[in-house]
């Protein structure tokens, strides 16, 4: 992982982050696009963002807001890895999965309450709509009380979340990602969403 920040002034700081993944059994790079065994150079995050008094504002590929907000209180996240997930982690709570040409606010914490949404453009020239995801997730943390709730909501997912990630073409056998029944009712999905919430005292 590289991070670098950059004092401004006033208050303002400029930032990235390059997060790559490896195979530990192997030693290839992880998080590889559905459509290719390759894998993905920097394939957990790549993102430029500027950073204020009230939040920061990122630019893309990013963890969305359910993985923000309530991946931490899943037990995948926390020590079970795939096998604590939902089959497929269709969910997105075991953080199988990156938002790419996503735009990020995540703000400060105001008595205990953060907030953070992700819009992703879909990256498909003349249908704006198409691949598109949006997530939205808060939190609130003061003393033994932590809450996390968090909102996804994918188009076409089969191909723009669990797939390709940004394939240009409709949705086909070669771009979704069907080679398990988990994903293969989505292939013809317009549009899913997932909501979570929880708490840990």
């Amino acid at each position: 992982m590289l991070r670098g920040r950059e004092e401004l002034g006033g208050g303002l700081a400029a930032l990235f982050v390059l997060e790559t993944g490896f195979d530990l059994n192997s030693g290839s790079l992880a998080q590889r696009n559905r459509a290719s065994t390759q894998g993905l150079m920097f394939g957990r995050q790549a993102y430029v963002g500027l950073s204020s008094a009230y939040g920061t504002v990122s630019l893309g590929r990013q963890y969305d807001s359910v993985v923000d907000y309530v991946g931490p209180f899943e037990s995948g996240t926390q020590w079970a890895g795939y096998i604590g997930a939902h089959p497929g982690d269709l969910d997105n709570l075991n953080n199988a999965y990156r938002v790419n040409n996503a735009i990020k606010f995540t703000s400060k914490s105001y008595y205990g309450i953060s907030l953070g949404g992700v819009y992703s453009l879909g990256g498909v020239a003349g249908a704006g709509s198409r691949n598109q995801l949006w997530s939205l997730g808060a939190g609130y943390a003061n003393g033994p009380l932590t809450l996390g709730v968090g909102s996804l909501n994918a188009r076409n997912p089969n191909v723009g979340f669990f797939g390709d990630n940004g394939a240009s073409t409709p949705p086909t056998a070669s771009a979704n990602f069907i080679s398990s029944p988990v994903y293969s009712c989505y292939a013809s999905a317009r549009t899913t969403s997932w909501q979570s919430a929880l708490m840990f005292i």
